[in-house]
């Protein structure tokens, strides 16, 4: 069995990033092809060749062969055994290396730098920007650009005035009122008292006859009782109820005292959902925008690696199908980047949706995602007890459910019979209540004491109480099914935050684990013990990586947000 020594020191790999998890190692792998194809790997027929190897870039993985002495630092020798070969012809004498590979190494050096320089672009642009967009001031702008926020201001307004209203019933009722009234003519029969008095009827055998009385007795015409066709009247009254006081006015008002809390607590509801809406387009945003620096960085690398295989395919050291095969993860690149731009544009068409004013695109966003630590995970229990205390829905629908109580009540009070006081003034001319009638204004008052009842008004309320029953039992289910939700929604939000928690540090051993392939991958490749393909291959999974490292930090923040409204809290500061 034939048997090679590969070095493999690949503790030595430099870290071009720099900067941790955030400087995503995305070199290109072929900045080494030169090097790799100018010193082949040594063989017992080019020791000499290989004890002195050409220079190297700065930073670069030395190679090593089984003869040579390692040239700095402890080695790791890892021995890959080949199948035995099959029969070959004599092997040709090596060609003498050709200038071409020294050209495309300076070529690799400058990708290198680009690489390193869009790793830096990219951590630059996932760090909070000062003056940039937060959530609070995303959510504190849709609150006043909401049409839903401002509906339920204006039902909190009218449940106000209809609490006033109710609260006039408890006043007695009074009335006012000026008239003036023309009478028709009439004809009394004739009025004589200081001879007959009031004349029969048969003692006239004619109308005639009576008319030619009165016109011969001019005294017998002016009667006393003859009615004043101009008459004037000033009436005031008040009406107390007093049975309905206890039986209907004070439920009703009690009920409007509920209802106006049902609206407060409706409206924080509708703030509540907003402000959560709006952290998770925000979120979104910022994950796209992210995205869309992971995969600007990624296009800017495959481009530095398109490079250095064109100029390594002219000095005859690559194949034109590793020139393909990269050009095609260039374009991928590419329409990544194109997708992500445009989730970008979609993302902040959104929020200027919700806020209703232009956002600028270059503003960035102003607090942190990457590397957070989104706090321990509360449990079930604890963030159901504190949701029932809290959440608007909630307390809401309890006071719907005693605004209701009191309806009820109410409706079968109007069933009863009503007593109610009654006084009134009057002041006219003429008087009524002075007989025989005078010219002249006078002025008379009345109090008394009624109780009544219809028949009618008592069906009419009892069809009304069965009406309010109905509802009340209505809200009764509906705050049964609302209960049920918020114990689905707490296990929701608490296995997605602990889960959220889970992956960010499953994605960044991923991105660490990725990280350290791709470097493995290059100075393999610098040992000839890998080909472009398998780098290939490995920059992509680490642009996978990277993109779920990010992913993974964003769902953090929107688990936070579900937790946040779980727990009935919209997470503004005060």
């Amino acid at each position: 069995m034939i048997t090679r020594t590969v070095s493999t020191e690949l503790s030595s790999a430099p870290n071009r990033a720099g900067a941790g998890l955030l400087a995503l190692v995305l070199s290109v792998a072929p900045v080494s092809f030169a090097s790799s194809q100018a010193a082949p790997i040594a063989s017992p027929t080019n020791v000499g060749a290989a004890a002195a190897p050409a220079p190297q870039p700065q930073g670069a993985v030395a190679q090593a062969t089984p003869q040579a002495a390692p040239a700095q630092g402890t080695r790791a020798q890892d021995r890959v055994e080949a199948p035995p070969p099959a029969p070959a012809p004599a092997a040709a004498p090596a060609a003498p290396p050709a200038a071409p590979p020294a050209a495309a190494a300076g070529e690799t050096t400058r990708a290198s730098a680009e690489a390193e320089a869009a790793n830096r672009d990219m951590q630059a642009e996932l760090e909070p920007t000062p003056g940039g967009l937060t959530a609070d001031e995303i959510i504190r702008a849709a609150f006043d650009n909401s049409p839903t926020l401002a509906k339920a201001e204006l039902e909190f307004a009218k449940a106000d005035a209809n609490q006033a209203r109710a609260r006039l019933a408890f006043a007695p009722r009074f009335d006012a009122s000026v008239g003036f009234t023309r009478l028709s003519s009439i004809k009394l029969k004739p009025l004589n008292l200081d001879l007959h008095g009031i004349l029969r009827d048969d003692a006239f055998k004619s109308q005639q006859e009576i008319e030619d009385y009165i016109r011969t007795h001019p005294e017998a015409a002016k009667s006393p009782f003859s009615p004043i066709l101009s008459q004037w009247a000033i009436s005031a009254s008040v009406t107390l109820p007093i049975t309905e006081i206890f039986l209907t006015i004070v439920p009703t008002y009690k009920a409007t005292q509920k209802l106006k809390q049902v609206s407060n607590l409706q409206r924080e509801a509708t703030k509540l959902q907003i402000s959560y809406d709006s952290r998770v387009a925000f979120y979104e945003y910022a994950r796209l925008r992210g995205s869309a620096s992971v995969a600007r960085a990624s296009v800017r690398v495959r481009e530095a690696g398109v490079r250095d295989l064109e100029s390594l395919v002219q000095a005859g050291t690559a194949t034109g199908t590793e020139l393909v095969r990269a050009q095609a993860e260039l374009a991928s690149a590419k329409l990544l980047e194109t997708q992500a731009l445009g989730g970008v544009e979609v993302a902040l068409a959104r929020l200027e949706q919700l806020t209703g004013t232009a956002i600028d695109p270059n503003r960035g966003v102003g607090e942190p995602f990457i590397g957070i630590e989104i706090g321990p995970t509360p449990s079930i229990e604890s963030v159901k007890s504190e949701a029932k205390g809290a959440r608007p829905e909630l307390l809401a629908l309890n006071a719907l459910v005693e605004a209701r109580e009191h309806l009820v009540r109410a409706r079968k009070g109007a069933q009863y019979p009503k007593l109610q006081g009654r006084g009134a003034v009057l002041y006219a001319n003429p008087n009524q209540r002075y007989v025989p009638p005078e010219r002249n204004w006078h002025d008379t008052y009345e109090a008394g004491i009624s109780l009544s009842w219809s028949p009618n008004d008592t069906v009419y309320a009892h069809t009304q109480a069965t009406d309010a029953e109905t509802d009340l039992k209505t809200v009764y289910e509906d705050r049964r099914a609302f209960e049920q939700g918020i114990v689905v929604e707490a296990a929701s939000a608490v296995t997605g935050h602990r889960t959220a928690a889970e992956q960010i540090g499953a994605r960044t051993q991923a991105l660490e684990a990725a990280r350290r392939y791709e470097a493995d991958q290059r100075a393999l490749l610098l040992a000839g013990a890998a080909t472009p393909n398998d780098v290939l291959l490995a920059q992509r999974d680490l642009l996978a990586a990277s993109l779920d490292w990010l992913n993974g930090f964003i769902a953090g923040r929107v688990a936070q947000a579900a937790l946040l409204k779980a727990q009935g809290k919209t997470g503004l500061a005060n």
